[in-house]
């Protein structure tokens, strides 16, 4: 039985291995799934939830792939892409509790709602 950290990885070792780049299962994989409709950056993304917003003005959006959206309406948000999902993230975090202190919007936008779609 081993006890402690176990072997450790050689600079010698660590420097063959990042010659060697990725596998050609890793060139193929990657791409196909950036692709895929299903693991991709779509509506259709398994992990993509059904979320509803409202702006400062009142203006209400319903969506699924919070992400996606984001990146597609950047124009509409007071701030940066990344700004936005880390604001509408730490609200939902919120109201699950997992904050320490209540947060109920980002920049004046809302979170009204978010749910898991119906799988067909």
């Amino acid at each position: 039985m081993q006890i402690g950290k176990g072997k450790q990885w050689g600079e010698a070792s660590k420097k063959a291995l990042a010659e060697r780049g990725q596998t050609p299962n890793l060139k193929k994989g990657t791409p196909a799934a950036q692709r895929s409709p299903k693991s991709g950056p779509f509506e259709t993304n398994r992990n993509a939830l059904i979320w509803t917003i409202r702006s400062p003005e009142g203006a209400t959006y319903t969506f699924r792939n919070l992400n996606l959206w984001l990146r597609e309406n950047a124009d509409v948000l007071p701030g940066t892409v990344d700004q936005a999902r880390a604001g509408f993230g730490q609200i939902k975090r919120s109201r699950l509790g997992k904050t320490k202190r209540p947060v109920g919007s980002w920049k004046g936008w809302t979170l009204v709602c978010w749910e898991k779609p119906d799988e067909q």
